[in-house]
């Protein structure tokens, strides 16, 4: 179905162009970049400052793993002069896009620039035995998100040499705040014998839980499409809940949270909101909530609800 819709929208594509007509397009100043996620988005506008015009081709508040691209979104990617994308199965309509006619100045695929990890590296204990698929949610380690950091400030004073400075500064005290981040979790971490997390939800964090040590157990894998756990694998996350004692029952964000709460009230559990920062609520984007912010709440969360 995505394929046959990406089909439709070059169709559509290749005839304005061959009649003349336009599709509505903003006339912006400045770089301008496209992001397909909201971490994407969020490095560009900190390195870029006033100087980028960043767009988010997701729309807040949807899930990411159900994108498609529309028409419009085809032409801007086409003509945008950074395109900055995650890769891996959820985006295989960008590998079927990118063309000799269909392609952006300069490109960073994020899943180039890390050591991959698959999804069931390290949490051999989320029950969905057999998926082999590289995590692509790499920006979960604040690690990775240095590397990924460190490429969007390479391409913006690429693309523009004169704003060097400027990119420079911003990129260096972003840079600061995530270390800094990176330094808090290694310390709040490093208080458990083995920090273990129970998720009644999907676990997008291989990279989190690979840079910090951590155990999990979860429902699904970190892009699964299925929203109903086995009563089975809900019996396994109630008794690891009760026998080990945990305090608190994750989920993520954007999600309706149902398994959370029901293991949660088989046990007298809490449950707590951690952001992936794949995507943002309305609510967050209008506020200006980014990467930092985001997992500083996680932080602080994990403090109250385990520390």
């Amino acid at each position: 179905m995505k394929k046959l819709s990406l089909i439709l929208a070059l169709i559509m594509l290749i005839s304005c162009a061959l009649v003349g007509c336009t599709l509505p397009e903003d006339e912006l100043d400045g770089i301008k970049v496209i992001t397909t996620a909201f971490v994407g988005y969020d490095l560009a506008r900190q390195v870029g400052g006033d100087d980028v015009n960043v767009s988010l081709l997701l729309p807040v508040g949807a899930e990411s793993h159900t994108y498609e691209p529309t028409p419009r979104d085809i032409i801007n990617i086409s003509k945008c002069d950074l395109f900055i994308y995650v890769g891996g199965e959820s985006e295989s309509w960008v590998d079927e896009l990118l063309n000799d006619d269909i392609k952006p100045k300069m490109m960073i695929k994020m899943m180039d620039l890390v050591e991959l990890l698959t999804e069931e590296h390290d949490h051999d204990h989320d029950h969905d035995i057999g998926k082999t698929a590289y995590d692509e949610h790499v920006w979960t380690s604040p690690k990775n998100t240095l590397k990924l950091l460190d490429a969007v400030n390479d391409a913006l004073t690429e693309i523009d040499a004169t704003k060097k400075e400027a990119f420079e500064s911003n990129y260096k005290k972003y840079r600061s705040e995530i270390e800094v981040l990176d330094n808090g979790f290694r310390e709040f971490f490093a208080t458990f014998e083995k920090p273990t997390l129970v998720f009644g939800d999907r676990f997008p964090l291989s990279y989190f839980a690979h840079e910090y040590g951590i155990d999990h157990y979860s429902a699904f894998h970190g892009c699964s499409s299925e929203s109903e756990p086995s009563a089975q694998v809900v019996a396994s996350l109630i008794d690891k809940v009760k026998t080990e004692n945990i305090p608190a029952v994750f989920y993520i964000e954007l999600s309706n949270h149902k398994v959370a709460d029901t293991i949660a009230e088989a046990t007298g559990a809490r449950t707590a909101l951690f952001n992936t920062c794949h995507n943002v609520t309305l609510e967050q984007f209008e506020s200006g909530e980014g990467y930092v912010s985001l997992m500083k709440k996680n932080l602080e969360t994990l403090k109250e609800v385990l520390g």
